[in-house]
């Protein structure tokens, strides 16, 4: 498989598609076909390697291959602010619950963000790179996957972040996650597996 820690797309809720292409955003309206350029960044500090929209469809959250994450608001086509703070290794995976942006790193650590207030507020070091976060839609709770060193699935209450669920047996290397529409059942991809 490729590398996980790439997201370059994103569909908003808003019906735009979010498409990185190296070093550039752009944004494109499917109703009604427009695009345009959200940002560039220059070779230092690019290449975009994750773009994820937040729930409402304004703001979008994109990943720097220098491990930078800034938050955009796409209707100003302005940057907000760079959250800062954290981790010491690639960013990966990014995964939102209304104001709180949850980002995953080769570092093994976990950060809850509170964008509204621009600050972190959870910092978890988890001992394994993380390479997926999925927000349950049933319950309060975050599940983290994780690809090396410990091939493990981690399920976390939140918001006090205990650990209260893994799974480890014959799972091998997790790479991506997903769940059902109605929040009950968890897919997830390792090497050459599928499994619920």
């Amino acid at each position: 498989m490729g590398d996980y820690y790439l997201n370059l797309l994103d569909w908003s809720i808003g019906n735009i598609l979010a498409i990185t292409l190296g070093n550039t955003v752009y944004l494109w309206n499917a109703s009604n076909g427009f695009s345009s350029e959200l940002l560039t960044v220059d070779e230092e500090n690019g290449p975009v390697t994750r773009v994820s929209w937040a729930p409402g469809g304004q703001h979008i959250a994109v990943v720097l291959n220098s491990s930078v994450v800034d938050l955009w608001d796409t209707t100003a086509n302005q940057k907000l602010t760079t959250l800062q703070g954290g981790h010491q290794g690639r960013v990966g995976p990014l995964s939102w619950n209304n104001q709180i942006l949850t980002t995953g790193g080769s570092d093994s650590i976990i950060i809850n963000n509170d964008v509204r207030v621009r600050r972190l507020f959870d910092l978890i070091d988890t001992g394994s790179q993380v390479s997926s976060l999925l927000w349950s839609k049933k319950k309060r709770g975050l599940l983290s996957s994780h690809a090396a060193m410990q091939n493990q699935l981690i399920l976390w209450k939140y918001p006090s972040m205990d650990k209260i669920a893994e799974l480890n047996d014959d799972v091998s290397r997790v790479l991506l996650t997903a769940q059902s529409p109605n929040g009950c059942i968890v897919a997830f991809v390792g090497d050459e597996m599928l499994m619920f």
